[in-house]
């Protein structure tokens, strides 16, 4: 029941515009069969279009409305959506010696080439051994990739937390989905960090494993967000 009501108030436009379609439809049926009733029904019938087309118009100004009000808003979290997601790909795979500097420039917008550059290098290094690549890394090369965690995280989180109310439920969805795969990884990292890294220790087979694995989640699910983020820059 609770689900029904959830759904009814999310939907509220939707809903009563199918009711009143199907009650206009009953009332004009029912008056060809109930002559001493015509008239009432017939008047019925048309009270329900007209309904119909009040309701129309309240969905459509209201539409109109928040788009006004939200447009400036959307514009500016559509651009920054855009730069984050591409900081999400640079940012983790720079250490490992992925940059957009090394792959030829076309023809395209420099923005558009940038973002479609980076979705190649997302597809390039999950066809890597990311075990092996954290193996080739420098202590360096580990601290590097410490302070863009570091950077991404605060950053994942104040973005989610500032258009949550104007995204676009597929987006936030997926932008979540980022947060709770960075967040495992995250996690593991700062333990590996701690336990191995700052000790210049050999790092652990399954500790080693464990990172690459969440790593390639986290990809996984950074190529899901850019899908959306498509769809943003073709509009």
């Amino acid at each position: 029941m609770r689900e029904i009501k959830r759904f009814i108030y999310r939907n509220a436009y939707p809903v009563i515009f199918i009711l009143l379609v199907v009650l206009a439809i009953i009332f004009y049926f029912f008056s060809f069969h109930l002559q001493n009733m015509r008239d009432y029904l017939v008047n019925l019938s048309a009270g329900s279009i007209s309904a119909l087309l009040t309701v129309f118009l309240i969905d459509l100004l209201r539409e109109r409305n928040k788009e006004i009000k939200w447009g400036q808003a959307k514009t500016i979290a559509t651009e920054d959506i855009v730069e984050l997601s591409t900081m999400l790909v640079s940012y983790m795979t720079i250490p490992f010696g992925y940059k957009v500097t090394d792959y030829k420039q076309d023809n395209k917008d420099l923005k558009k080439w940038g973002f479609s550059i980076l979705k190649q290098i997302l597809n390039d290094i999950q066809k890597k051994d990311i075990s092996n690549l954290f193996r080739q890394l420098s202590y360096d090369k580990w601290e590097h990739l410490e302070l863009n965690l570091l950077f991404i995280k605060p950053t994942l989180t104040d973005y989610i937390q500032t258009y949550s109310e104007i995204l676009a439920p597929d987006l936030l969805g997926k932008m979540l989905k980022v947060r709770r795969t960075f967040n495992k990884f995250y996690y593991l990292f700062g333990l590996a960090n701690i336990g191995f890294i700052k000790d210049k220790k050999p790092l652990d087979k399954v500790l080693l494993n464990g990172l690459a694995e969440d790593l390639n989640t986290y990809f996984d699910s950074v190529n899901e967000l850019f899908t959306e983020v498509d769809k943003l820059n073709e509009k």
